[in-house]
């Protein structure tokens, strides 16, 4: 019998200019897996729980692991991939605005695919 409910697993990090991404999963022996996703301002040496808006975008929450990075020469990007169905609902509902709003008015749920959001850090 294990004496420990839980343990803290690194599963990956990744260095992106002033900010580190950093992926924990505590592993719980009787329940799922869950994650706990970070980032570390180096200049200011703390670590906050992610929690990642996008002004055109009214209340989405969006989180980056180390999956969706990539490096191309010496600049980090994040890719986030935006289902074109939940934007759909979220345009009738009004939720979206500014470049994001005019570029899902112009997509069809039939035909087109999923947006892609790149972030590039600086």
């Amino acid at each position: 019998m294990n004496p420990f409910k839980e343990s803290l697993t690194l599963n990956n990090f990744f260095d992106a200019g002033r900010y580190q991404f950093i992926q924990i999963i505590p592993v719980l022996w009787e329940k799922t897996l869950s994650e706990n996703l970070y980032f570390h301002d180096k200049q200011s040496g703390k670590i906050f729980q992610q929690k990642i808006i996008l002004p055109d975008y009214k209340n989405k929450e969006f989180f980056i692991s180390g999956y969706e990075m990539q490096f191309l020469g010496k600049e980090m990007l994040a890719k986030y991939r935006l289902e074109l169905i939940e934007l759909k609902e979220a345009f009738k509902e009004n939720k979206l605005s500014g470049k994001l709003y005019e570029l899902v008015a112009t997509l069809d749920e039939n035909e087109d695919n999923e947006v892609y959001m790149i972030i590039n850090f600086k």
